[in-house]
């Protein structure tokens, strides 16, 4: 028997609750590693608000001892709090800004992952009953949801630590809102319920268990966890208030203090029961039961996987006499809803390094008719569509054509109907289920390639190239997808829904009954064997054989290469060329480039050529990832660099450069060139094997950063979103005769 310190009613306390707060259907999901089928700890959340609530993709860079810098707490702006200097590099799935200025709220990162593999989602909104709140009131400026997941992970190496960030977050600034979060890492996984202003208790997540829950606290008795964190008034303000709950073996019940039965709905409850029955039939299989409690963690009937808990955040109560598709009903709260705003699992390997060891699977919008699409912690960005940003001028502007969002919230819209899900819905879902499937095979194969490469930022580029090519071939089967379904529901409309002889027309007394739609894609293209073939072709190598010359070189004889793949901006016409030979002591480079503005101010060594017009030669003389990188302006500044990755090489400079290397520049009719040699004895000090002989990994390059025309061009194709000559993945094959 629980034991009540003092009586109260709590019914009126729920009425005033609920009407206080937005209505939302946000549901958490967690897997513990040893509950999942493949050792993966997966947190997850649909977030659900009526209305329009655009929301896109970010990465947001580290920042090295930057001191000042501060980040909201509070929903209006008016309250800050703190950065440490150096913050953490992180992925979030933020509101759009137009998103923003229409609805006139903060920012809401919602599920963020950062480069350490610490992840969190929050929020869960949960509500307090009267006698708590009237004890401990929620504090208008405090911490919110919109607030919370990018200020703690940005500065947090563990999920540890991040629960002790959040948690002082509130101590210093109180909630403004009650809500539960998850937080986790390769390590650990942690639950955290916040009650009232100040009051929140966190307990470390079993690793052979599962949670399933709505809007609704569920956390009963700390005992069951092997460690918690709570509040220091967590059970002395009840006590002290008179509305303490005590039950099993005198211990406080949080669950019945802080909220309790009659806080409880079906609204909420409901989603809690489906989780339960979905995930562990035996155990809880039977119909719904308003009065029963479903605890917050238990064991799952079997291994639980990734495609499990996509399945369940789409959940609609199929198979019971609650699915709205079937019955038509409307008096119930299903977890896939078309309201759903955010929907995704991350997902966290504990045999990765960390920089790579957490996957979103993120679905902008509606997940019920929207694809979940993997963005990875090691991401250095995203696909351009699902990262761009609908300015405030554009709130309202329902743009489909160019936000994954709005194309994923009209298919919803147009598929949701009892009447249009069998015709429509489910074609376009099962799309979706079949381009997830190739998504989780290929994902897991790109990092298990990624894990074994030596290099971090070639790890990074190729992950994020098959994370970008998902997300890019997303978005355009979905505006295929709602071309189709608005083209089909067109071709179909008829407020005359009799069916009638195709022949004569005449009615056959009957409704007519519409053949589902075809969705009419491959989704092979998000098949990791697709990746693999287009990284290929696209960087289908190049080759160049270098010619032996005994003598000065005579550049007219000798076969040039073409410079001319425009990369990352506009075409300005401006090309470039480049001829190698060699003897026996020496590699000779010449490189030419036929631009009209020439920008040529740096002078010294080692200045930043690249600002200036500049014309590059990088080539990898041995089997391991050093290169060197040559790279020369028209004043004849060489900049010598070797190393095996962009942020790690020894930048070389010789007082005797120009006589020592041979460097020569010239103005043309059309624009310039250079030419130099490379002892093969300066090579041998930091490859001491290397000889003429044989092939090497190698490319050239035409740059300008600060020139009348920003351009970038290269001998080879170069197959990333953002500029970067220092990923000799891409690098071509020359051959030395």
């Amino acid at each position: 028997m629980l034991k009540r310190i003092m009586a109260m009613s709590f019914f009126a306390a729920a009425i005033v609750l609920v009407s206080a707060k937005p209505v939302m259907a946000c549901t958490g999901v967690y897997v513990g590693k040893k509950a999942s089928a493949d050792g993966t700890v997966i947190i997850a959340r649909s977030s659900d608000n009526q209305a329009v609530w655009g929301n896109h993709v970010t990465v947001t860079e580290r920042v090295e001892n930057v001191p000042g810098r501060k980040m909201q707490v509070d929903m209006d702006g008016t309250v800050f709090s703190e950065l440490p200097d150096t913050t953490y590099k992180y992925t979030a799935a933020p509101f759009l800004s137009s998103t923003m200025a229409a609805n006139s709220v903060a920012n809401d990162a919602g599920a963020c992952a950062n480069e350490y593999g610490v992840a969190m989602t929050m929020a869960v909104t949960a509500y307090a009953n009267e006698d708590a709140l009237s004890a401990d009131p929620l504090i208008d400026s405090g911490l919110t949801e919109n607030t919370a997941a990018d200020l703690v992970i940005c500065q947090s190496r563990s999920a540890r630590e991040a629960v002790k960030v959040l948690l002082s977050l509130i101590d210093r600034y109180g909630s403004s809102e009650g809500n539960i979060a998850f937080i986790a890492d390769q390590n650990e996984a942690w639950y955290v319920e916040m009650y009232t202003g100040h009051q929140y208790a966190a307990v470390l997540l079993p690793e052979d268990r599962v949670c399933v829950f709505g809007n609704e606290f569920t956390l009963e008795y700390l005992s069951d966890y092997r460690e918690k964190i709570t509040s220091p008034g967590l059970e002395s303000l009840p006590l002290r208030n008179g509305f303490s709950y005590y039950g099993r073996r005198g211990e406080l019940n949080i669950f019945d203090t802080y909220s309790g039965e009659k806080v409880t709905q079906d609204y909420c409850h409901m989603r809690t029961w489906i989780g339960h029955k979905v995930l562990a039939p035996k155990l809880y299989g039977g119909d719904y039961d308003a009065g029963s409690r479903y605890p917050l963690c238990f064991p799952p009937g079997r291994k639980v996987g990734l495609a499990d808990v996509c399945a369940l955040l789409r959940n609609r109560y199929e198979g019971t006499a609650y699915d709205p598709d079937v019955t038509g009903r409307t008096d119930m709260r299903v977890i896939g809803t078309d309201t759903a705003m955010s929907v995704h699992a991350l997902q966290i390997y504990d045999d990765l390094p960390a920089r790579m060891s957490c996957v979103t699977w993120e679905s902008v919008g509606p997940a019920i008719y929207g694809v979940f699409v993997p963005i990875s912690n090691a991401s250095l960005y995203v696909s351009e569509a699902y990262g761009k940003d609908q300015p405030e001028t554009e709130a309202f502007d329902f743009n489909s054509d160019d936000f994954p969002y709005y194309a994923f919230k009209e298919l919803t819209t147009l598929c949701v109907e009892r009447e249009e899900h069998l015709t429509y819905g489910k074609p376009v879902r099962d799309y979706w289920m079949s381009a997830e499937e190739k998504m989780r095979d290929g994902m897991g194969r790109v990092l298990e390639d990624a894990s074994r490469m030596k290099n971090e930022d070639e790890a990074g580029e190729y992950i994020t190239g098959y994370c970008t090519r998902s997300q890019t071939l997303a978005f355009s089967d979905a505006k295929s997808l709602l071309n189709k379904v608005i083209w089909t529901q067109s071709g179909n409309g008829n407020t005359l829904k009799s069916a009638r002889d195709p022949d004569t027309g005449a009615l056959l007394g009957h409704e007519r009954v519409l053949a589902p739609m075809k969705a009419g894609l491959d989704p092979a293209g998000y098949s990791y064997e697709s990746y693999k073939q287009d990284i290929s072709s696209k960087i289908a190598e190049p080759t160049y054989s270098i010619r032996k010359v005994s003598g000065a070189a005579d550049w007219k004889s000798i076969p040039e290469l073409d410079i001319d793949r425009v990369l990352w901006t506009d075409d300005y016409g401006i090309r470039a060329k480049g001829q190698l030979c060699y003897d026996e002591e020496n590699l000779y480079v010449h490189l030419s480039a036929a631009e009209k503005d020439i920008r040529a101010e740096n002078t010294e060594p080692l200045s930043p050529v690249y600002e200036d017009s500049c014309l590059e030669f990088f080539f990898m003389p041995g089997s391991s990832d050093d290169y060197f990188n040559f790279e020369i302006n028209p004043n004849g500044v060489l900049n010598i660099g070797f190393g095996p990755k962009k942020t790690d090489r020894i930048n070389i400079a010789r007082s005797d450069a120009k006589d020592y290397f041979g460097i020569e520049t010239e103005r043309t009719e059309d624009g310039w060139e250079a030419s130099y040699r490379i002892p093969l004895k300066f090579i041998r000090v930091f490859c001491p094997d290397f000889s003429f002989s044989g092939d090497v990994a190698a490319n050239m390059y035409k740059c300008g950063n600060k020139t009348v025309h920003k351009h970038y061009l290269s001998w080879t194709q170069i197959d990333l979103e953002e500029p970067n000559f220092h990923c000799p993945q891409f690098f071509g094959t020359m051959y030395f005769e």
